[in-house]
């Protein structure tokens, strides 16, 4: 049965269903996109019901990097807790389910990071990243002469981060006498 949601109070109660979900703070377009994903709302109608929880301190959020993470108050939480069975349960497993998709996809991208800033115009920095709980578990600067050069070191970098790692382990970690032969 396909499920859609226009009273307020039952789409805020989804986008708290989401958000605790995933147990970590998510951006609104993670939030929006695993709502949208079943239609279950309009992108509108979410972006609006996510200002008034926040404003009611159900949701907070801090912002990194430009991105708004959201996550749940005690209050959030206590409100799934009571109202989640206002929610059909097959409404509530299809949002569990592609947040447990979503949250692989997610930390993923959070955990890969490759990024470049021009100095001037001939000199790009370059920083790549693999992090994990918060900690750099490997980090690269580097800076090199193009922007396009600095682009396609970013762009390698996302599509094969441990590749990549691992790559730059062996070399580093090798012998030399073992390079020689």
């Amino acid at each position: 049965m396909d499920y859609h949601f226009d009273s307020k109070e039952d789409v805020k109660l989804i986008i708290l269903t989401v958000i605790n979900n995933f147990n970590i703070p998510i951006t609104h377009s993670v939030i929006a996109d695993t709502v949208l994903t079943h239609s279950f709302a309009e992108y509108i109608d979410i972006m609006q019901h996510l200002y008034e929880l926040t404003e009611s301190g159900m949701v907070t959020y801090y912002v990194e990097d430009c991105a708004k993470f959201y996550s749940l108050t005690q209050k959030g939480k206590d409100t799934v807790g009571y109202f989640s069975s206002k929610i059909p349960f097959t409404v509530r497993e299809r949002l569990f389910e592609t947040a447990k998709k979503k949250s692989r996809e997610f930390l993923n991208e959070q955990s890969i990071k490759a990024e470049y800033l021009a100095h001037n115009d001939f000199e790009f920095g370059v920083t790549l990243r693999i992090v994990e709980r918060g900690v750099d578990m490997f980090r690269l600067e580097i800076t090199v002469s193009s922007e396009e050069t600095a682009k396609t070191m970013c762009a390698k970098f996302r599509r094969d981060p441990e590749g990549f790692y691992a790559n730059v382990f062996t070399l580093l970690a090798s012998d030399d006498n073992e390079n020689k032969s």
